[in-house]
């Protein structure tokens, strides 16, 4: 679009560990969505959080990350009755690529998957499930790392890169989500 031209948008050529990592960040706690109205269309990135656990996660790490890889500021959204804080960006080229090249869908994540290029590349595995556990998981008393997820698919995709990197974990499989327990 002009406005991602004249704002100088960059859209990554090939996949590298940080892409990597920002998608697991996007399956984990991020959404692409597309407001219609008659007269225009929006398109936004969004990665959620909370704002009582996460917001120097997302002003110090977060608005980097995506600064580097897609050259844009982020928009910081401090909901403090809702304790939720949103790292956001208007771009089409952005959730066209995440959409279109990476596969990452419109709306609704039940059906999310890793995207294969990261599949074929145990580094870029790696780093996207740093970014899923980062912003899925949480560390529990005895140092442990624990998390839920909904996708079936994640599930099992993460599930195969932690036994290809002999990581001994637990996962129980619920009606409608899976839960990781990793061990210190």
């Amino acid at each position: 679009s002009w406005s991602d031209i004249k704002r100088k948008v960059r859209i990554p050529e090939e996949m590298d560990e940080d892409l990597a990592e920002e998608t697991g960040i996007h399956i984990g706690d991020g959404s692409l969505g597309i407001i219609k109205n008659k007269q225009w269309k929006s398109y936004r990135y969004t990665i959620s959080g909370d704002l009582t656990d996460e917001l120097l996660y997302h002003e110090n790490y977060i608005k980097q990350i995506l600064k580097k890889i897609y050259n844009i500021e982020t928009t910081l959204m401090k909901r403090i009755p809702k304790n939720n804080i949103d790292s956001r960006l208007k771009s089409k080229a952005i959730v066209e690529f995440k959409n279109k090249k990476l596969g990452l869908p419109i709306g609704s994540k039940k059906d999310i998957k890793i995207p294969k290029e990261l599949m074929q590349n145990k580094e870029f595995q790696k780093r996207c499930i740093v970014g899923v556990i980062d912003t899925d998981f949480s560390i529990t008393s005895s140092l442990s790392i624990t998390g839920k997820l909904h996708s079936l698919f994640i599930i099992k995709e993460m599930k195969k890169i932690l036994e290809q990197n002999n990581i001994p974990h637990t996962l129980k499989i619920y009606e409608d989500y899976g839960r990781f327990y990793i061990r210190k």
